[in-house]
């Protein structure tokens, strides 16, 4: 197979500024039915990318280090973290550039395929920011590599 990226990518990607609060973050995720975004500056320029993921780890940390601590034989649902409050205390005010990822993770519009497959293999990532002189021009996802098999 030599298909580029060019040839799969979705090219009208959401991002979000790193100013966006986590609370707009989910919004965002739910609005437009996706589970990560890159993250930009001020320039437009690629800075990080966020995920649901990063929200329920920045939410559950401290949580989840209090019942590992402790014996799971001796936990009950009752000592399961609350998910009512899962991005903390006061989410309108953490914004995505206090937990995003960064570096990202990149590769340009002309690499196969093959070899961002290979990409989320090693580094266990679900998507591939696509840039042109560190602008976002797409996103590839695991899920846009399935559909390559159908």
């Amino acid at each position: 197979m030599d298909v580029t990226v060019e040839e799969i990518m979705v090219k009208d990607v959401v991002c979000v500024h790193t100013s966006v609060s986590l609370q707009e973050l989910v919004e965002i995720f739910f609005s437009k039915s996706v589970s990560g975004v890159p993250v930009i500056d001020d320039d437009s320029k690629l800075v990080g990318i966020i995920s649901k993921t990063d929200l329920v780890t920045h939410g559950l940390e401290k949580e989840l280090n209090t019942i590992i601590g402790t014996k799971m034989a001796d936990s009950s649902l009752s000592d399961l973290p609350d998910f009512d409050n899962l991005l903390g205390p006061e989410p309108s005010q953490s914004t995505v550039g206090e937990i995003m990822t960064s570096p990202v993770i990149t590769a340009e519009p002309r690499t196969k395929v093959s070899k961002i497959a290979r990409i989320m293999l090693e580094n266990k990532i679900h998507r591939v920011v696509i840039t042109k002189k560190d602008r976002v021009v797409g996103i590839v996802s695991s899920m846009d590599l399935l559909r390559l098999l159908k």
